[in-house]
């Protein structure tokens, strides 16, 4: 819907345009507070034009314009142009976007007119009971935990200060010292290498296979990095079961992949021996 009427004389002059329709409506007719909604404003025209700049928006009460999409087409016979507006309520009551207009020069009479829209006004509801109890029940609750923070800082005030006292007290009691157990002596190397050598038994991985190697070397007196040479160079002539264990670990680790299972039996058997040889001297062994 539009109207028009005389208009006073202003300083630029005004474009000339056969308006066939002028209107604006909301998509929405009761919205709540903070909620957008829409309003479209839609012009018709019997001329081509490319830009609608003169098209001026109405005023909003109540509620503020958030968004601004501005679409013009051409029809058969002139242009359309809708520009939709998203509008944001704020406050419970009524959201008014008051008439949009454009002035023009009839080209029919040569009158200057203002073309103008219909207000729009929307409803903004209040909040819903169910939102009322909401707050309510979250307002209750932090009081809750406040009151309950309190308390507690309290209730810890109260026995520091009683502690205290007790502690500057002359009668007051001795404590009475709780006997600590000793730690669990540290198993042997021979322990270590005897669970090692089970593990490697159940399977034969890699990691197990490197885990007994690496025993075998910190038995012989070198690090894990040390090769064989070092190892058995710094083992000397002395214990010959040892000697044969760190043999057949390189072989189990290094040989060819078709001879590996059978090495790792004859590590197996080595190892056992060695066990056996070093448990009888177990003191000389322990890390």
């Amino acid at each position: 819907m539009f109207a028009w009427g005389a208009r006073p004389a202003i300083a630029q002059p005004l474009p000339r345009l056969h308006v066939l329709t002028l209107g604006q409506h909301a998509d929405r007719s009761v919205v709540a507070p903070h909620e957008p909604f829409h309003v479209t404003i839609r012009l018709t025209i019997s001329e081509v034009r490319s830009s609608f700049d003169d098209l001026i928006l109405g005023d909003c009460t109540n509620c503020a314009i958030v968004g601004d999409e501005r679409i013009p087409r051409a029809l058969r016979h002139g242009t359309e142009y809708v520009e939709r507006l998203t509008l944001e309520a704020n406050a419970p009551g009524e959201a008014q976007l008051s008439p949009a207009y454009i002035d023009a020069v009839d080209p029919a009479s040569g009158r200057a007119l203002r073309y103008s829209t219909d207000p729009v006004s929307v409803r903004v509801s209040g909040p819903s009971p169910l939102d009322t109890t909401a707050r309510a029940a979250v307002a209750i609750f932090r009081a809750g935990v406040t009151i309950v923070g309190v308390a507690a800082a309290i209730l810890v005030l109260l026995t520091l200060f009683v502690l205290r006292g007790r502690r500057h007290s002359p009668h007051a009691a001795e404590p009475i010292a709780t006997p600590v157990a000793p730690p669990p002596p540290r198993a042997t190397l021979i322990e270590r290498l005897g669970r090692a050598t089970e593990g490697f038994r159940r399977a034969r991985s890699a990691a197990a296979l490197v885990e007994v190697r690496g025993m075998l070397f910190e038995a012989a007196g070198v690090a894990s990095g040390a090769t064989l040479v070092d190892a058995l160079r710094a083992l000397g002539e002395r214990d010959r079961p040892l000697r044969f264990a760190l043999l057949a670990a390189e072989r189990a680790t290094f040989g060819p992949a078709g001879e590996r299972e059978t090495a790792s039996d004859e590590l197996l058997a080595a190892l056992e021996a060695y066990c056996r040889v070093a448990s009888a001297n177990e003191p000389a062994w322990t890390p």
